[in-house]
Parts: structure tokens; sequence; C-alpha cells
């Protein structure tokens, strides 16, 4: 009825006009009703009564109010004058979408009895559920009009009042526990995006105060409550809010700063750590065997790496490079997911690969190593591109990475995926090759980055070996070689060069590779190292035979004396103590082998000595071989 008066009006709107301007009518006292032409007023007279009936008690009834009031304002708005429209919205749509929320607030929960006419469906037997498809039609219905009439509302001066308060509405209706209102609001702020704000500092203002409202959902969502009952966002409406940060984001990426990075980062954090539950699993997570990102995941990617664009772009001296060390920092974080998950409140999330019992929980943890790894690649491209910046040398990025890095590589003996470990070697390859060569350029000072490198090197050539059924032998020993020969390559070319500590922890490193690597424990079995322990010998001969007896160990100094207490190279008058303590080392270990080997031989009588000792005495002999040309060769060179 409503639409069929509305057309009524449109088709005759001639003879209406003709009529009103002769004739005096009284209509619903409206304020400033008197300054609006006689035909607006009647167009005003049907919207306030669809507007009555869009909260009538009758869900039928505000369903079909709803679709009339909105569909007559698109189709018909257009024959209304400005000033109009000003009534419009504050009279009418902004009236109703308050008067929608409140009676939503206060519907009853409880299931509405059919008395057996006809069947209810699940998503609207409740008073709340019918008045929350109220809410959705209201709430779209105003966020259409307000975006195809944002011109006139700047031209009104109306526009800025009426953005304040629509983006209030939707900040309520997303954090509305009913999954429709929610991914509703989420969408009308999507199409939000869409408008053409003034240029200048008004129009930044009125995103930067859309980004404000869309983090405070996002923290509110996702913050868990102690005074209230918890309530877990879905999959769905997180990934819905995830996509909206890269479209805000290019409205505002000129004013962006540390402190708006922070808060984007602080609810992303919350946001990942949310579990799915167990019968929506199926739905929104990618099978175990399969490994991809979710949705979810991908969105949060997706968001950092929109902004990392922005901030690599331009010149050197762009003033948002400040924000590549938060940006390094959050992508670090990510990568420990490899290993640890997060978790969320006090919800005992189960792994997705665990079936659920009878006493399990009702929540799942989605695979998160796809995701970490996703994050160790995207820190190795972003720093090849920024390496050399000033701010991510000031920052000491390139330790907190190599710190970052350890997460995985520490595990690849026992990591449940034989996937991130060598992600993990090869990322720590690069940065190596990529960071040392910009340390040396720049004389970049910092020292954490000497003493956190051996840590994370020795964690990673010598993890623990209570379970290497994981990994692959051949596969292990390569990644280690090319861990030494890439230092072996970046380090003897110019030795002197490096901190002197540093070089002492490199060669405790190199002789315990040459020593320990001969044979190793590996639960009921030995495996042998004979490639690692090699290529550990020959280069910890070549850093002692390469013109570091000229180097200085000692600098004679307190500091020098802290870093080595058990008093490696702290004598002054004998500057190669260092290389000749660590080549004696070396010579006793190999003095104990053969010593080992020929008892062992005599004791065994017929019986052969298992391999891997045979092994370890010719690996000794041909050691001892090359350290006497090496000797000889020197002696030569004098």
């Amino acid at each position: 009825m409503g639409w069929n008066v509305s057309d009524y009006f449109y088709q005759n709107r001639e003879s209406f006009k003709k009529t009103l301007a002769t004739e005096e009518k009284d209509f619903l006292s409206l304020k400033d009703m008197v300054k609006l032409q006689p035909f607006d007023r009647l167009w005003m007279c049907l919207y306030m009564k669809l507007g009555d009936f869009c909260v009538d008690e009758r869900p039928a009834v505000r369903k079909s109010a709803g679709q009339t009031l909105f569909s007559t304002v698109s189709a018909h708005g257009g024959l209304l004058h400005n000033e109009t429209w000003q009534a419009v919205f504050w009279q009418v749509l902004f009236p109703l979408l308050e008067k929608v929320e409140s009676l939503s607030t206060v519907a009853s929960d409880q299931k509405v009895d059919a008395n057996g006419s006809i069947l209810i469906h699940h998503s609207r037997n409740t008073a709340q559920k019918q008045w929350a498809e109220t809410e959705v039609l209201t709430l779209s219905g105003v966020s259409r009009v307000f975006n195809s009439k944002q011109p006139l509302l700047h031209q009104l001066g109306d526009f800025e009042n009426g953005w304040t308060l629509l983006l209030k509405h939707i900040e309520k209706s997303a954090l509305s526990r009913n999954t429709e209102v929610s991914l509703s609001a989420l969408k009308s702020l999507q199409e939000l995006l869409l408008i053409n704000t003034k240029t200048g500092e008004k129009g930044d203002n009125q995103w930067l105060q859309a980004w404000r409202i869309t983090i405070n959902i996002g923290l509110s969502a996702t913050t868990p409550s102690d005074n209230k009952e918890l309530f877990v966002p879905s999959q769905q409406f997180l990934t819905s809010l995830v996509l909206v940060y890269p479209a805000l984001f290019q409205h505002i990426k000129h004013r962006f700063t540390t402190e708006i990075l922070d808060s984007l980062f602080g609810v992303l954090n919350n946001i990942i750590s949310v579990p799915v539950h167990c019968d929506a699993s199926p739905f929104v997570l990618p099978p175990i065997t399969e490994n991809v990102l979710t949705p979810l995941q991908e969105g949060i990617l997706c968001c950092i790496d929109c902004i990392q664009d922005a901030v690599t772009q331009g010149t050197s001296d762009n003033l948002q490079r400040n924000l590549l060390p938060a940006i390094f920092n959050e992508l670090i974080y990510f990568v420990s997911f490899t290993c640890k998950v997060p978790t969320y409140a006090d919800l005992d999330a189960r792994p997705l690969q665990m079936q659920k019992s009878s006493q399990g929980s009702d929540w799942v943890q989605p695979n998160f190593v796809p995701f970490g790894e996703k994050a160790l690649s995207m820190i190795v491209a972003l720093y090849r591109k920024t390496a050399n910046e000033r701010m991510v040398i000031e920052e000491n990025v390139l330790t907190e990475i190599i710190k970052g890095i350890r997460v995985p590589l520490r595990l690849k003996q026992s990591h449940p995926s034989h996937s991130s470990w060598r992600i993990a070697s090869e990322a720590l390859l690069l940065i190596l090759k990529i960071g040392l060569e910009c340390i040396q350029r720049n004389n970049s000072n910092d020292d954490s980055f000497w003493v956190e490198l051996p840590i994370t090197l020795e964690q990673f050539l010598f993890p623990d070996t209570t379970d290497c059924g994981v990994v692959e032998p051949n596969a292990d020993d390569s990644a280690d070689c090319k861990i030494i020969l890439l230092l072996k390559e970046e380090i003897l070319k110019n030795p002197t060069s490096f901190p002197p500590h540093f070089l002492l922890s490199l060669t405790k490193l190199l002789n315990r590779g040459s020593v320990q690597s001969l044979a190793f424990d590996c639960g009921n079995s030995v495996r042998i190292r004979e490639g690692f322990a090699k290529i550990c010998f020959e280069t910890l001969l070549q850093l002692s035979l390469s013109g570091l007896a000229d180097f200085n160990f000692s600098n004679g100094d307190s500091e020098s004396q802290q870093n080595h207490p058990n008093g490696e190279a702290t004598n002054g008058e004998d500057e190669t103590v260092a290389n000749r303590l660590a080549v004696t080392a070396l010579l006793h270990r190999f003095q104990d082998v053969l010593k080992r080997y020929v008892h062992d031989v005599r004791l065994g009588g017929t019986c052969p000595l298992p391999t891997h000792r045979v092994v370890e005495a010719t690996f000794v002999l041909q050691a001892v071989s090359t350290l006497g040309r090496s000797l000889q060769d020197a002696e030569l060179d004098k």
C-alpha cells in the first residue's frame, strides 16, 4: 500500500503541485515544516508514516514498511528540494535508526509461539532475532541513502554531523552479538569508504574519526572482559573487519603515525588469537593436510602488506619510513606462531588435527605454521628493500630478526613441520648476507647483534638431539654447511673488521663443530656429520692462518675481560692465543680419537669397529694432513 501511494504521488505530481498551491492543507506538525514546499510536505507525511510502521510490533509489517521507505526514497527522492532532504535525514531516517536499535536491544530472546499454524525458521524464532532483521534493513538503508546524498549534505553543511552519528550507529551495531547485525554494520562501513570527502584537514579528520571507530570495534570485539560472559566473535566477522583496514588506510596513509600503527597491530594481535568453534571449523578452516592460509590470516597479512608498500614507496627521506621497525616487529611476532600458537582468554583450544573427545574443548586453533612461514618470507622481502634505511639500522632491526628466526631454527630436530626450519634457514642465509654487507657499509655499532648471532647459530647448528626423527640427515647437514660457508666467505675476506668477541665466539662454534660433529647421539643411533665437521675444521684453520695472528683479540679493556671470563685472548702480550688455543684443542681431541681407536681395535680382536668409529678416525687423519699442509704453506709464505 505504501509503495502504491508513493507511486501515485509520483505519477500525479503535477496535479498535486497545482492543487496544493491553491489550497491550504493541514499536515503533520513537523519542525521547520513551514519552510518546506507544499508538495515536499506531502512526501514528508508519507515518510513519517512509513517510519512509524517500521517500528510496528508485527515483523512482517516492519519488513514491508522498511523496504517501501527506502525504495521510495531512492526512486522518488529526486523530486525533493535540497532543504527537504535535511528534514528527511534528521526527522525521519536517523530517529528511525535510533528507535530500531533501542527496541532491538530490549527485545525478548524467548522463542515465539507459532500456535501450530506456521513453521518459523530458527533464525527468526525469537523477537530478538526478528528485530535484528529490522535493524539490518534499517542500517543498510540509511547508509545507502547517506552515501548517495553525501554531496548534498556537504552543500547543506550537515555532512559532518551526519557522518559522526552514522559512525556511532555502525559501531554499536558492529558490536552486537547477533552475527547478522554485526556483519551488516561492517558492510555499511565498507560502503562508506567509497565516499569522496572534501580534501584538506577537515576531510582527513573525518577519515581519522572513521579509523578510530574501526579500531574501537576491533578492540571491543576481541578483548576479553573479566566482568562479562566471554563472547568469541566469528571468523567471518573478523575477516570482514580486517578487510576494512586496508581500504580505510588509503584515505589516511599520508597522516599515518607510529601511534596509529600500534593501535592497528594491537587489534590484529587480538584477532589472530581468536579460535574457531568446532561446529564452524569445517566451513572456515582448510584441511590440516593443506598448507594454506585461512581467509582471516590472508586478510591480516594483506593488511600489513598494504602498509609496508605505502611506507617503502617514494624517496628515502619519506617520513613514514619510521614505521618500518614496528612493521618488522609485528612480522617477527607472527613468525613465533610456527612453534607456539597464541591463546585467547582462558579458552583451552585444541589443535585442528586433534580429534574432539567427550571431554575435549569445543574450540579449535587454526594451523598457524603457514601463517608464520608467510610472515617470515615477508620479513626477508622487506629487509631486502630496506636494509640500508636509517631507521632500520638505528633501531637494530637486524638483531631483532636474528632473535626472531631463532625460534623455528632451534626446533629443527623436533618441529612438527618439515618446512618451517628449512624456510628459516634460507631466510637466515639471505638476511645474513645482506645484513653483514650493510653493517660494514654503514659502520653500524650494534654490539647486541654480535652477541645474538652466535647464540642463534649455536642453537641452529647444535640443537637438542633428543628427537631427530623429523629431519633428514642430508638436508640437515646441507643447511648447516651453507651457514658455515657464508660465514667463511663474509668473514675471511676482511676478518679485522669484525668485533673480537664475535670472532672468539665463532672460533668456539667452529671448534665444537669440528670435534662434536664427528659423531653425536641421536636417540638410539649415532649419526655422522662428516661433511659439516670437515667444513668447520677447514674454516677454523683458515680463520687461524688467514692473518689473524696480527689481530688484537684482547684490546686490554675490562669489557673484553667480562666477555671472556675463561681467559681466552686476554693476554695483550700474545695476540694470537685465541687461534692457537682453538687449534691446540683440536689436536688434543684428534689425539684422543686416535688413541681410543687403536685401543679399541686391539680389544676387539677380529671384530671390526662400528662404521662411525672408522669414519671418525679417517676424518682425523685427513684433518691432520690438512693442518700440516696449511702450516707448511704458511711457513713458505713468510
